[in-house]
C-alpha cells in the first residue's frame, strides 16, 4: 500500500469540469454534497487514464484527489471517518480519508479484472467483477476473497484439462452488481442472467428466468430486489423466486443503472433515464427541452443523482431536476 499526504482538495471552477471531465458515476454524501468519480477527458484522448474524485457542496466543485489509472465506481463509508473507495478496472483501489490519499491492490498476488463495481453494503465494502471475482474490505484494512461457490471446483482424481476448458467457457460468468435485502441477505447478479444468494458465507445459484446479462439492482422496503439488464429485462423477487417483469415501452433498451426514489423506480440506459410505474415505462423530463443521457443512477438521504459522461443532475421529488453543471 502507499500513502500519500497530498490529498489536494482544489477548488474549481465549473466550466473547467465541463471542459476537462467525463463522468463515471457519483454518489449523495448529505443534502447539498456530492462526491463523484471522473476521467480527466484530454488524457483519454491521448489514450491515459487519471481518474479524478470531484466534490460539489453547496454550488462549488473542488477536485480532491487523481488517480492514475481507470476507475469503474466508487463508494463512501457514511460514518466517520469518511472515507472515499474508487475502484480501478485491474483491482487497484484509491482511498481517500481526509487530507490523505492513498493506493492498494485487492489482491497483488493475481491478475483481475475487469472490475465491475465497489458498494459498501451494511457497513462492508465490497468489491466485485468479471470471473466471479468478489472481494470485502476487513476492519484490518485487507481486501478478502469472498467468492466461496462461485469459482468452478476441480473434480476428483485425474483432470482432463480439454473438458475442464470447455466446462470453464460454458459456466463463464462475471459479477456485475450486489444487493442486500433489508434483512440483510445478499444477492449477486451478472453475465448470462446469472443470479447468487450468500448463504453462510457461501454463495449458491438461483435458477433465473432471463439468460441476459443483469446490470445493476437495488433492493425496496418490502424486501424485493429489481434487477435491470441488457435488451430490456426487468426481474424482480427475493430468495428462490423470480420472474421477468413485462411492461409498457420501449423493449429493446440496454438498462445500465437502477435506483428507488420515494419508491419510484427509475432506470438508465445511458441515453437517457425512465421511470417504471404500473408497468408503465417513461422517459423523465429534466425541464431542459430534450432527453438527458444517464448511466449511473444513486439515491441516499432523500436525493436521487443521475450522472453521464457530461451530465450531472440531482431532485428530491423526481419532478424538478437541478443541473450541477449550469
Amino acid at each position: 500500500m502507499c500513502d500519500h499526504d497530498g490529498g489536494h482538495s482544489v477548488n474549481i471552477n465549473v466550466d473547467a469540469i465541463k471542459r476537462d471531465f467525463v463522468f463515471v458515476g457519483g454518489q449523495v454524501l448529505r443534502s447539498s454534497t456530492y462526491v463523484f468519480v471522473a476521467h480527466h477527458g484530454p488524457s483519454l484522448d491521448e489514450d491515459t487514464y487519471r481518474a479524478h474524485v470531484l466534490r460539489w457542496e453547496a454550488g462549488a466543485w473542488q477536485d480532491s484527489a487523481e488517480f492514475n489509472w481507470q476507475a469503474v465506481g466508487l463508494t463512501i463509508s457514511q460514518e466517520e471517518p469518511l472515507r472515499v473507495f474508487v475502484l480501478g478496472r485491474d483491482g487497484q483501489v484509491g482511498i481517500l480519508e481526509g487530507k490523505t490519499r492513498r493506493e492498494q491492490h485487492i489482491d497483488p498476488k493475481r491478475p483481475l479484472g475487469p472490475m465491475r463495481g465497489i458498494d459498501r453494503i451494511d457497513s462492508v465494502v465490497y468489491a466485485y467483477g468479471m470471473k466471479r471475482e468478489v472481494y470485502r474490505l476487513r476492519n484490518a484494512g485487507n481486501w478478502e476473497r469472498y467468492s466461496e461457490g462461485m469459482q468452478l471446483a476441480l473434480p476428483p482424481g485425474k483432470v482432463d484439462v480439454s473438458a475442464l476448458i470447455k466446462k470453464g467457457i460454458k459456466e463463464m460468468g462475471g459479477i456485475n452488481s450486489i444487493a442486500a435485502t433489508p434483512d440483510h441477505v445478499l444477492f449477486a447478479f451478472g453475465m448470462r442472467g446469472e443470479i447468487w444468494w450468500l448463504d453462510k458465507d457461501v454463495w449458491r445459484k438461483m435458477d433465473s428466468p432471463t439468460n441476459l446479462m443483469l446490470t445493476d439492482s437495488v433492493a425496496g422496503e418490502d424486501g424485493e430486489i429489481t434487477v435491470c439488464g441488457q435488451s430490456g429485462v426487468i426481474l424482480q423477487g427475493h430468495g428462490d423466486a423470480w420472474q421477468t417483469i413485462q411492461y409498457t415501452g420501449p423493449e429493446d433498451l440496454d438498462f445500465c443503472a437502477i435506483s428507488i426514489l420515494n419508491g419510484q423506480i427509475y432506470l438508465a440506459d445511458g441515453h437517457s433515464l425512465r421511470t417504471l410505474h404500473a408497468n408503465l415505462l417513461q422517459v423523465v423530463d429534466f425541464g431542459v427541452g430534450s432527453i438527458v443521457p444517464s448511466s449511473s443512477l444513486h439515491s441516499l438521504h432523500g436525493f436521487l443523482l443521475s450522472v453521464a459522461g457530461k451530465e450531472v443532475f440531482v431532485t428530491e421529488n423526481g419532478e424538478r431536476w437541478t443541473s450541477l453543471l449550469q
